[in-house]
């Protein structure tokens, strides 16, 4: 993916006025984060598309976002000792859990368990949402 600065630049705006609070200072912190977000939207990306939901394009979007994030921060993470095989580990261990969760929530015939497994999708996709919706 080719960068540029037109489009680094939003990215860094959004985190500097929306997250500022919540984002931790560590480069290599906020790559771990955005490399989970990357995840776990992938997952609802896949789930979507699993199940022929039309929302599909949001999870994909917000994905991309956050790959555009990690991009953007991977320099100054690798400085801080983030090495390239941690992004992936985060990524999909992320996408993993996420994959579990939905699969819980739209599939398990335990009722209670398939609620609390969407309630913890939805906490972790929150989470990911509070970073750049503010």
């Amino acid at each position: 993916m080719t960068l540029r600065i037109c489009h680094i630049l939003p990215v860094l705006l959004l985190c500097a006025t929306h997250a500022a609070a919540s984002l931790p200072r560590d480069p290599a912190e906020q790559a771990r984060i955005f490399a989970a977000c990357m995840g776990r939207y992938a997952a609802a990306m896949e789930h979507a598309w699993l199940l022929g939901d039309a929302d599909g394009a949001t999870p994909e979007a917000r994905r991309e976002l956050f790959e555009m994030m990690l991009d953007a921060i991977l320099p100054d993470a690798r400085d801080a000792g983030f090495e390239g095989i941690d992004v992936w580990r985060y990524r999909s261990g992320a996408k993993q859990a996420q994959s579990r969760l939905l699969q819980l929530s739209s599939f398990d015939p335990d009722r209670g368990r398939a609620r609390r497994a969407q309630t913890l999708a939805r906490r972790q996709i929150a989470m990911c949402e509070s970073l750049i919706l503010g």
